[in-house]
């Protein structure tokens, strides 16, 4: 199995298990929503009225649980997307990063201490058009920038860290995960 089925299986994997955690939460809440209404006719609003502010806490709790795990599902999607995308690691990435010293000069989002102001700040960074101001954001342009940025651009301030290609494809996973 190549890495791309393998990231389309992992990817069906995460999707399915969630999609159906949305449904029954979606059917709830619509039971929940039926069966006040059911109560409103049966009893008259005025009553109903006052057992809609107890149907209200179950509602919320299943509210929050349901963008919980939006969040997680995203999360592992951009995650899941970053990998496919570079056929690197993101876990791999987020170690070379801190090994690297990234952090001494760049505020890097989920990198411990990766708070310096001496290069630009990486959040964002999968979503941006340009990289160094004038290369396409692609892995390829992102992993060689990493790796020679002095090539790119022998005026920018970056020095040449001896990124290995792999641990550069991993970098590259890693910070395309920042959305």
């Amino acid at each position: 199995m190549d890495a791309l089925a393998d990231q389309q299986l992992a990817g069906l994997l995460m999707w399915i298990p969630a999609g159906a955690i949305f449904i029954v939460l979606g059917l709830a809440l619509l039971a929940a929503w039926l069966g006040e209404a059911e109560r409103r006719v049966r009893f008259g609003s005025a009553d109903a009225a006052s057992r809609g502010a107890s149907l209200f806490v179950p509602v919320l709790l299943v509210f929050l649980i349901t963008l919980a795990s939006a969040c997680d599902v995203g999360v592992g999607a951009a995650k899941s997307e970053a990998e496919a995308l570079t056929g690197a690691s993101v876990a791999r990435g987020k170690s070379a990063i801190a090994r690297y010293g990234c952090g001494g000069c760049h505020s890097i989002p989920g990198i411990e201490g990766a708070q310096a102001t001496v290069g630009p700040p990486l959040d964002n960074i999968a979503v941006r058009g340009y990289l160094a101001g004038h290369l396409s954001n692609t892995p390829a342009n992102m992993a060689t920038w990493i790796q020679h940025p002095q090539q790119v651009d022998p005026k920018n301030v970056m020095p040449d860290m001896g990124v290995t290609d792999q641990d550069a494809r991993d970098i590259t996973a890693y910070l395309y995960t920042l959305r």
